[in-house]
């Protein structure tokens, strides 16, 4: 497989995981990846590794150091400062916050 169909894959799953982590539904994040796979006939497992890969890659050093300055804070306050700097929704920040601890 060349470089430039595995970027659409990896794109393809991306955006799958998102769609479904963004759609309100409460979905089990292995639910997530299979079901993302599926979309470029891809098992679970490696889907994960692709939105994690790519999750681990999207974290700024802005986000870095958000978290780090409010590490005292309680949990739900910390998440729903995130959402709100960053523009994300509640799980998509949940799960970010947690690469970064």
């Amino acid at each position: 497989m060349n470089r430039q169909s595995t970027l659409q894959k990896e794109a393809i799953i991306i955006k799958e995981f998102q769609r479904l982590l963004r759609s309100g539904k409460d979905l089990s994040t292995l639910s997530m990846y299979e079901d993302a796979g599926k979309k470029c006939f891809i098992e679970g497992a490696t889907a994960g590794n692709i939105v994690r890969k790519h999750y681990r890659e999207a974290i700024s050093y802005e986000m870095k150091t958000f978290v780090i300055a409010r590490i005292d804070y309680d949990f739900d306050k910390l998440l729903k400062e995130f959402e709100i700097k960053f523009k994300l929704c509640k799980r998509e920040s949940r799960l970010i916050i947690g690469y970064i601890r």
